[in-house]
This record gives structure tokens, C-alpha cells and sequence, in this order.
């Protein structure tokens, strides 16, 4: 990957939106492209964070587990999310652990680079503010949905959300299996499979696994769940 395509690449990174093109171009000299296949864990919990990462293909799961060794879904990140930052800045352990989901490529975005940047220029540090500021603005949404909406309507916005991020199709690929999805959703496996044969019986989608057709879209988006 030559260096124009990884700063064009990280310049769509929320951290760096406000940052000027100059400087994502030196940020863009130390980060490593990195190809991940399925199955291979990027840090675990505990691990010390090299720095933080940008999902360019593939998909993601972060999660934590429970004293008892359950697992609980937290985030899978798409193409186009970055992931690792708190533990970065805040310079602590991971307190979450991530594994690659589907063949990935990600950008690794180096922390020693990116504090002697803001060492040097406090200036990158208040842009990099601002655009965490954004990013913690849209986390405080996420929260938001799965604690006020219902299981219904966290499965359909997160249907939506997935065609938003596939344009112009139909029908739709989960990123993982279905009990990681009723993990992310805050919902049981059980509860997740009621609520999709409710919604197949409606006409609303078809289940086919891992693929969920969407005959109509607009329908779905304007579904009465009151």
C-alpha cells in the first residue's frame, strides 16, 4: 500500500478529522499495514496497547469475559472504525480483548509516534481532542439504544446499519455468528432467534444463516414496534 492511499485512509479516522493534511501525512510514514486471517488475536486483555488500529476490511470483535468465562460482545468493529484508543492514551492494560472476526486488513496507527507528534506540537493534540470528542459523542448513542430501545428495535437499526455499510444490496451478510450478534444486541440467543422468525413471519426479512435478505427496505425502516 503506498503512502498517499494510507493517508487517505487515515485521514477518514474520527481521531484525525480535524487533523491537517500535513500532519496525517508524517502519521502515515510510521503506521503499519497489517493482514490478519480469522481466528488470530490482536491483544488480549491485559496486553500491553502498541497503539491504535483502523479496520480497513474484514471485521472485528471486541469482548470481555466474565469471572465465570462467559463472553460478552462489546463491539464489532466494520470497515471503517478504529479500535484501541482508550487504552492508548489513557496508557493502561487492555481491559478488553479483540480477535479478528473475518481475513482482515488493519492499519496499526504507532503510540510512540503519535506522543512525540503531540510533544512536539500541542496543536495535534487539541485536533486529535476534537475528534475523540465526536467519537465519544456517537459511543454515548450506541448506549443510548441498547439500554432505552427494544430488542425488536436494536435488531432492526442494527439490520439498517449493516445496509448502510453494504449500499445497493438486498440482502445482507452478518459479520459473525448469531450468538455474537445476540451478544452485541444485549440479547439472548434464544430471544434473538424469536425476534427474527416474528419478523420473517411479517414479511420483513428473509433468514437464509448467516444471509438476511431485506425484500423492502423503507418497510423495515418504517416498522411500527409500538
Amino acid at each position: 500500500m503506498t503512502k498517499p492511499s494510507l493517508s487517505f485512509l487515515l485521514s477518514r479516522i474520527s481521531l484525525f478529522s480535524a487533523v491537517r493534511p500535513e500532519h496525517i501525512e508524517r502519521i502515515a510514514e510510521h503506521s503499519q499495514f497489517l493482514s490478519l486471517a480469522k481466528g488470530v488475536t490482536i491483544f488480549s486483555r491485559g496486553d500491553a496497547v502498541e497503539g491504535f488500529y483502523y479496520l480497513i476490511s474484514g471485521s472485528v470483535k471486541i469482548f470481555a469475559v466474565s469471572r465465570d468465562g462467559a463472553e460478552k460482545v462489546i463491539h464489532l468493529v466494520s470497515p471503517g472504525e478504529s479500535f484501541g484508543e482508550a487504552a492508548m492514551f489513557l496508557d493502561v492494560p487492555a481491559p478488553v480483548g479483540t480477535q479478528v472476526m473475518q481475513d482482515s486488513h488493519i492499519l496499526l496507527i504507532p503510540r510512540w509516534h503519535l506522543f512525540s507528534m503531540m510533544e512536539q506540537e500541542p496543536k495535534v493534540a487539541q485536533m486529535m481532542m476534537a475528534g475523540l470528542s465526536m467519537r465519544m459523542h456517537r459511543l454515548i448513542q450506541d448506549i443510548q439504544g441498547l439500554s432505552l430501545l427494544s430488542g425488536t428495535e436494536r435488531l432492526i437499526g442494527y439490520l439498517l446499519q449493516l445496509c448502510n455499510e453494504q449500499p445497493g444490496m438486498k440482502s445482507i451478510v452478518l459479520p459473525a455468528a448469531k450468538n455474537t450478534i445476540a451478544s452485541l444486541l444485549n440479547l439472548t440467543p434464544e430471544t434473538l432467534s424469536r425476534i427474527m422468525s416474528r419478523l420473517e413471519q411479517a414479511g420483513l426479512i428473509v433468514v437464509n444463516n448467516k444471509e438476511i435478505g431485506i425484500p423492502d427496505i423503507d418497510r423495515l425502516r418504517g416498522q411500527d414496534l409500538t
